[in-house]
């Protein structure tokens, strides 16, 4: 039989080649152990080169390692005992002492009863080392908290909800200090729950080291300790803090919005003051001389901490350079992250997820019958801390996590493989963050973009949009779709139509601080680059019944154009390649993640300060 010899093109060639290569190196990556050094199993990871850093060879990096294995900082107690019991327990000892003697000067507690119908609230003792943005431990603290699951609703408590600032509006609050030129300064109200009153009348068992002399129950009763201010643990004692702090913040003459419950604008002349409240930590925005008084006015109503410009809040890290710039990053926080799953050590990639190939699995197909599942728990985990970091400093990796987050169900070895992927890309951008650079931006800026089908097997799309001030993102978003977006077209309204909505949230939000505030504000739309054509045309126009759009629903069309008619939005064409939003859409090459991140205002950290 005579054999046909086909001599293909060069550039078929080429391809045939790096297929080959590409086979070569799943082959080997399959023969790699898992990350994880208890883990017997072989994970069979589809992704050339995403498996563990190779194994060392010389005895000295394995001695490194045992030795910071074996350094490992033993974790808080769970217990009074075990706390006893540790090498760190005078210190321990001080902390519960300070925490009883706050108890008695807030006067928490009032008479006993030894004649309760019902058991009161249990009680326990949390032990926390707090730590700076770097880490280290600065003091011990032992908070006594109640255990308020046992409380009844209806009978112990009513309402619960209580505001809390969110990241939006962090992150809005220092556009404006790179803005305006201004510092941010931060405080921290110590034992603030305390100061909270309750409206209905509670009972906790008494603790023995702090009343050894507790009454004696009487016959088929209890013994139960009067309840006086919002002890922490009670479920209403979030909202009892935050009404307390609101009533007396109005009583002085700050004024607060419903859009924004935890932002309190306080004026007087020329001069304002704006406080941005996450609980118990307050920070300072204005001018140095108001600023001074209401700072020395919040110290003599309660006890505060007066940490002075704002470098670490809410787990991020903040830098202030003597230019009146400010980069926004969580380095501690990841390298924690890396830690946690050792993949501190791993070798690290340039882009956070592979995209789709022939050659490799579809990342988006569920796990199959007879593939054995990961664990569930660790998987789980890695996506809530990774969701964190994605959601207050990390626009870059929003779409991979969005992604992963879908297995969490029923995770396999070839999911638990790209969170590895992802993690080795955190690793080498363990600095990467916001750095708000541009104070002639004052104006916010949009893009939104779509991925149609990025769910191949439920077919929906991916919306994602992202709002720049201040030459950094303020706001961003990587979602599915709810519904089947029947063509690149209508997946793109679907997008717009989101990206819309946050602007309106947006607007609302820096016209409420401009106006309280006393500073210049004018209403200009917010621009939002799309770059689908179609799309800004049906927009513009309005609702068109045509064979390909009459099934769209009209309201996608009607809001969008209402809110340009208005001059709320002004809707603009950009090139594929340069719409920010496709970070938040679809997997990118390296070339083009690494331009999309720059141009969005996220740096590292080295190459600010080399």
């Amino acid at each position: 039989q005579q054999t046909l010899t086909l001599n293909p093109d060069p550039r078929t060639a080429l391809t045939d080649s790096e297929v080959r290569k590409l086979l070569n190196l799943n082959e080997l990556a399959t023969k790699l152990p898992d990350g994880f050094s208890s883990s017997p199993r072989i994970i069979r990871s589809p992704v050339p080169g995403a498996g563990n850093p190779p194994v060392p060879k010389k005895s000295k990096r394995i001695t490194m390692q045992t030795e910071k294995t074996e350094n490992i900082e033993i974790p808080d107690p769970k217990s009074l005992e075990q706390a006893k019991n540790s090498t760190d327990w005078p210190q321990w000892k001080s902390a519960l002492e300070r925490e009883y003697n706050s108890l008695k000067e807030r006067k928490v507690f009032g008479e006993f009863t030894n004649d309760l119908e019902y058991k009161p609230i249990g009680y326990k003792l949390i032990f926390t080392k707090k730590r700076n943005e770097i880490g280290q431990v600065i003091r011990y603290k032992v908070r006594l908290v109640a255990q308020g699951q046992n409380q009844k609703p209806g009978i112990d408590f009513t309402e619960t909800y209580s505001p809390v600032m969110d990241s939006i509006s962090f992150r809005f609050i220092i556009s404006m200090a790179v803005q305006l030129g201004l510092k941010l300064r931060l405080m921290d109200v110590v034992t603030a729950y305390l100061y909270g009153d309750l409206d209905v009348d509670l009972y906790l068992k008494p603790p023995p080291d702090l009343y050894p002399e507790t009454p004696i129950p009487k016959t088929g009763k209890h013994t139960g300790l009067l309840i006086r201010k919002a002890l922490y643990g009670l479920k209403q004692s979030g909202r009892a803090w935050y009404s307390h702090l609101r009533v007396y913040l109005i009583s002085i003459g700050f004024t607060v919005d419903q859009a924004l419950p935890c932002v309190f604008v306080l004026t007087k002349s020329q001069e304002f003051i704006i406080l941005a409240v996450y609980v118990d930590d307050i920070n300072l925005l204005g001018t140095p001389d108001l600023c001074a008084q209401i700072e020395k006015q919040l110290t003599t109503k309660f006890e505060m901490k007066v940490l002075g410009p704002t470098t670490y809040c809410l787990g991020l890290q903040i830098h202030r350079f003597s230019n009146g710039h400010i980069f926004v990053h969580q380095q501690t926080y990841t390298r924690k992250l890396l830690k946690m799953f050792n993949m501190d050590q791993a070798n690290p990639l340039t882009s956070p997820m592979v995209g789709k190939s022939k050659i490799l699995d579809d990342p988006y197909e569920p796990t199959r019958d007879d593939e054995p599942e990961e664990n569930r728990t660790q998987y789980q985990a890695a996506i809530g801390a990774l969701l964190y970091l994605a959601t207050n400093t990390r626009p870059d990796i929003s779409f991979s996590v969005s992604t992963l987050a879908r297995h969490s169900q029923k995770p396999s070895a070839r999911d638990w493989a790209r969170v590895k992927h992802l993690l080795r890309y955190l690793r080498g951008t363990e600095d990467l963050g916001q750095y708000f650079h541009n104070p002639e931006q004052a104006m916010i800026v949009g893009y939104a973009d779509s991925g149609f089908k990025t769910d191949p097997i439920l077919g929906r799309s991916q919306t994602g949009y992202i709002f720049l001030r201040a030459g950094a993102p303020i706001a961003w978003k990587s979602t599915k779709q709810t519904t089947v977006a029947t063509s690149t077209n209508h997946a793109e309204l679907l997008a717009f139509h989101e990206a819309c909505r946050e602007s309106v949230w947006l607007q609302t939000m820096e016209r409420t601080v401009f106006v309280a505030a006393g500073l210049p504000y004018q209403d200009q739309p917010i621009q939002i680059y799309e770059d689908n054509a179609a799309c800004l045309v049906q927009v513009a126009s309005g609702y068109i019944k045509a064979d390909r759009t009459k099934h769209i629903s009209p309201h996608l069309f009607g809001y969008t154009q209402e809110l340009i008619e208005s001059k709320q939005v002004e809707a603009t064409k950009v090139t594929s390649a340069d719409n920010l939003a496709d970070l938040l859409t679809k997997a990118l090459p390296p070339h083009q993640h690494r331009k999309l991140v720059h141009a969005a205002g996220m740096r590292l950290l080295s190459e600010i300060t080399s």
